[in-house]
């Protein structure tokens, strides 16, 4: 009896140990994934290499995109400077029904009736489908643009929604050369396409929101999304309004963006 009372107590004690070392694993990776969560660059710092990194900065003037001054660039950086939605997580689902993002869409071109779409994007690459629609509006002029209404190549019709491949020159050549190279010969293909490009380039990369995605605070002055420094405003204000049509609240990033300055 003895014997057996001693043995359940060992047990006892080693599992107690092996508790205490699985809540000190778990207190321990906590703690790591919290310091790799951390900021890397100060906000001088992330602007140091974001200028000096020949990285293309450009801004429209007179209706024609020119190069940004430093101060014009440091004043689109700047976080506190910029409107609350170009800090929307993205990288998840609105879950907002499909009547309503035909309404965003009734007003918009060529992707009028498209909303079905959005939301099997969405649905398929967890990528907001109340962006990808604001994005879709900028970079095809609300729908209306050349490319917006198709290019045809090799007697085939070819969509772009998204600017993807497109290279402010020669916004129009370059962007059906991607579509064709990706066979978005639809406007469901360009559509849900487009938003597996932009999950895997840029949510996957950790740029999970329009200001992560035009500056890339982790790695600034590369993988950018856009040339223009107003990209991220555009279609952050366009975001916002697509929010208070579907009266639903987004979900703003709540780590810090930069180091503290020493």
């Amino acid at each position: 009896m003895k014997n057996s009372l001693q043995k359940h107590i060992l047990v006892i004690i080693m599992l107690v140990i092996i508790l205490i070392f699985i809540i000190a694993f778990i207190v321990s990776m906590d703690y790591l994934l919290e310091k790799e969560e951390e900021p890397m660059y100060t906000f001088n710092e992330a602007l140091e290499r974001q200028i000096s990194n020949g990285t293309e900065d450009l801004k429209f003037s007179d209706g024609y995109l020119v190069p940004a001054s430093d101060d014009d660039i440091k004043k689109a950086m700047q976080p506190d400077l910029q409107s609350t939605y170009q800090f929307v997580e993205l990288n998840n689902r609105s879950q907002v029904p499909v009547e309503i993002l035909n309404e965003l869409l009734k007003d918009a071109g060529v992707l009028k009736g498209t909303g079905e779409y959005f939301l099997k994007a969405e649905e398929e690459h967890n990528v907001n489908a109340l962006y990808l629609i604001a994005h879709a509006k900028v970079e095809t002029g609300n729908g209306k643009s050349k490319l917006a209404k198709g290019i045809k190549v090799d007697d085939k019709t070819y969509y772009n929604f998204y600017g993807i491949g497109a290279f402010d020159v020669a916004a129009i050549k370059e962007g059906s050369s991607y579509a064709k190279k990706a066979k978005w010969d639809s406007k469901e293909r360009a559509i849900i396409g487009g938003a597996k490009f932009i999950r895997h380039e840029y949510f996957d990369n950790n740029q999970n929101t329009l200001y992560d995605m035009r500056w890339n605070p982790n790695n600034p002055g590369t993988h950018l999304y856009a040339t223009d420094i107003k990209w991220p405003e555009s279609i952050s204000g366009i975001l916002e309004e697509h929010y208070e049509v579907a009266q639903i609240k987004p979900d703003f990033i709540d780590s810090k963006i930069y180091k503290e300055e020493e």
